[in-house]
């Protein structure tokens, strides 16, 4: 199951930051840069991204196969 979120954190010279769901009831999840599915340009905070959640070995949140929301829309529709 895909969620989305906006980008509320973003450490570029670290390479991660935070997404917060738009779901309010669910917490940050983590976002690493090489969890986008395809390169592009550097993220910046506001932006809306649609990605997959996992639990990583810390029992963290983790997002996964992250995709500007604006990307995943025009796959939908091609």
């Amino acid at each position: 199951m895909r969620d989305q979120g906006r980008l509320v954190e973003w450490f570029d010279d670290k390479g991660y930051g935070f997404i917060q769901p738009n779901d309010s009831n669910k917490g940050r999840v983590f976002l690493h840069i090489k969890d986008f599915a395809r390169q592009g340009p550097r993220p910046i905070v506001g932006c809306a991204l649609d990605y997959q959640v996992i639990l990583d070995e810390k029992g963290r949140y983790k997002a996964q196969k992250v995709v500007r929301s604006e990307e995943h829309t025009s796959e939908l529709q091609s």
